[in-house]
């Protein structure tokens, strides 16, 4: 695991990414961070309200629908997110999170499974936050960084 923290010059604001192996228990480095056991010197994340971006919090939305037909994240279409593709998903998601103004945002893989105009969606979006919320990002490749 490598950590890469760098500092917005516009504000005081300061983003983290992380680059992971492909090796690397992702879950564990998640859970550490959320349970703030890995990052402190870089930020206290313990008094912040934050959103994990990631195939693992889609999953747990997809369940909530199927289970208690519940649909938490509406599209443009209002589809269920079961039925979108997984580039569909992780912009929904997205959209959803930024609307609840979070002070960071834990970035999972956020660039897997997209074509490349879903990337650059995304990556204009993300930048356009950087200096406003905390931005952390998990990637598996170096290209993938902010």
């Amino acid at each position: 695991m490598v950590a890469h923290h760098t500092e917005n010059k516009m504000t005081t604001h300061s983003n983290i990414g992380i680059y992971l192996s492909n090796q690397t228990d992702k879950q564990l480095i998640i859970d550490q961070i959320l349970g703030q056991n890995l990052l402190l010197k870089y930020a206290d994340i313990s008094a912040l309200q934050g959103f994990l971006h990631s195939s693992i919090t889609i999953n747990r939305f997809i369940d909530e629908e199927e289970r208690h037909d519940q649909f938490l994240i509406h599209t443009n279409q209002n589809a269920s997110l079961s039925s979108m593709s997984s580039g569909q998903q992780k912009m929904a998601l997205l959209n959803y999170i930024l609307a609840q103004k979070p002070q960071y945002i834990l970035l999972d893989d956020v660039y897997s499974n997209m074509d490349v105009a879903s990337q650059q969606s995304i990556k204009a979006t993300l930048e356009d936050i950087a200096s406003t919320t905390l931005l952390i990002q998990i990637f598996f490749r170096k290209a993938d960084i902010l």
